[in-house]
Parts: C-alpha cells; structure tokens; sequence
C-alpha cells in the first residue's frame, strides 16, 4: 500500500514483506546503539499486541531510497584501484539505502535470527563492513572488537534471554512478519544527506499525522476512480484533515466538551476563555 508525497512515496511494509531485499547503512549514519531495554520493550510491545483481531502493529518511518547509477558511477571515479572498484559494486548494486531507521531495522534482524527464521533481509554497512558478517554469526567474532559489535551482541542476549524455553517462537515469529509493519517512506530525487539532517534536527516535513493523513489518501483506496475524480476526492480528505487539526487546537472546542478544561486552560494561559 502506498501513496505518492510529491515524487516521494509513502505506505506500509510488513516484516516478511522486506524479506529478500538488500539494505545499505551509510556512512553518515550512526552506528548501533540500542539499549537492552529498548530491545526488550520492543519484544514485550509486540508480544502483547492482539494478532487475533484486525489491524497491525505499526512501527516508526524506515525512510529508504534506492540507489541508483549516477551513485554508484560517482563512487567508481573516486577510486583507482579495481578491488575498490569491486567493493563499491557489491555494496551498491540493486540496495536500499537507508537514510533514517535503522536501529529499528537492525533489531529486527536480530529477533529474526534469534527465531532461526530463514526468510530475511539482508544488511550491509559502509563504514563497518564485518558488521554484517558479525550479524550472521557473531559467536566467530569477540563483541570487544568494536562498540557496534557489542550493542548488537547485547541486543542478541536481550532476545534470547526474553525468549524462554516454553514460549512459543512459531506464532511470535508469524505475528513479527504478518501483523508488524514499517511506515515505508521512499525519498525519490532527494539529497540523502539533506534528508537525514531534517529528521534527525526535528524538522522533517512529515509528522505522524501527516504519515497518518497519507494513508487515508493512499491511491489503493479509490480503486476504479477517473484521475480527476480521485485527485478531486483526495483534495476534500485533505481539506477535512486540515479543518479537524485546526479544530483541534481551539481551546473553544476543548471547552465544549469538558469544561474543565476551559477552567484549567483560563489559568494556563492566563486569559478568561469566553
């Protein structure tokens, strides 16, 4: 499911629907840092979510943008030996680059591991290239190497740990790839970098109600519609999304409906609501 910000896109993506696709962690991002709480509140998060009933578990935006020739072309130029050259290809060729997202992304895979689930991604890094062979089997590797290499160990220990021997890991492992998703956003166009910086300063254009107001604007929905009369519909759900969050910022409203509020609100802001 996905609808079209401008050249961007935006939809969902279940866990087992990232399976088979290659993700690249630049070098601007950061390396893995998730806590063991973190991990396990994450685990506790999705395990009490109720799969029997309709709906899904929804994770924050994995942005991505998919590498393309004139990236690759680039990089090639900046090097002269044929070894880099090698290097640059695998690590290129047909990947997603993730510009934000990717501890969730990373912990994911751990879990995934920990489920011996044999359906996955695959994660390849810029700057810490035996990551991934650490994320493939770490008991052939000492997690003192480097600091990302003990996160991640950590973060294994931390699923295994909440993992008990009683519990059952087949319906976990279906519930993480069939009812959690990521909110998919592909940056089309965009300067990575830029990008990145936006969401990491707090400044990136979409907030989760914008995310949620392009989901009610997603072209799937308005199956069999000329494109004029769905480019008409969809200007109307927009205009009615704006009229309700501007509705729902007048202190009148919330003094409508619970005079409390109006009480509270009078000594807040220091002013008599009529």
């Amino acid at each position: 499911m996905e609808q079209q910000c401008n050249d961007n896109q935006i939809g969902l993506k279940t866990i087992g629907e990232l399976s088979g696709l290659s993700f690249f962690i630049p070098n601007y991002q950061r390396g893995y840092r998730w806590t063991r709480q973190q991990v396990k509140d994450l685990l506790n998060d999705i395990n009490e979510f109720d799969a029997s009933k309709d709906g899904f578990y929804c994770l924050q935006p994995l942005v991505v943008r998919l590498r393309n020739e004139n990236d690759i072309v680039a990089k090639i130029h900046e090097r002269n030996k044929l070894s880099a050259i090698r290097e640059i290809l695998n690590k290129s060729v047909g990947k997603w680059e993730v510009i934000d997202g990717q501890q969730r992304l990373t912990t994911i895979y751990i879990i995934l591991r920990c489920l011996d689930s044999d359906e996955s991604y695959s994660l390849e890094y810029a700057t810490r290239a035996k990551s991934r062979e650490f994320l493939l089997n770490m008991d052939k590797y000492d997690e003192r190497d480097n600091i990302d290499f003990y996160y991640m160990a950590q973060a294994r220990k931390t699923v295994n740990e909440w993992l008990k021997p009683d519990f059952d890991k087949g319906a976990f492992l279906d519930k993480l790839k069939n009812k959690v998703n990521f909110i998919w956003y592909e940056s089309v166009d965009e300067d990575p970098i830029k990008v990145f910086t936006r969401l990491n300063i707090g400044k990136i254009a979409l907030t989760n109600s914008e995310l949620i107001k392009a989901l009610f604007l997603n072209r799937s929905n308005f199956a069999g519609k000329s494109t004029d009369s769905l480019r008409l519909r969809q200007q109307e759900i927009a205009s009615e999304w704006d009229k309700i969050e501007y509705t729902l910022q007048s202190d009148e409203f919330w003094l409508f409906l619970h005079d409390k509020y109006g009480q509270e609100n009078e000594v807040y802001n220091g002013r008599k609501v009529e």
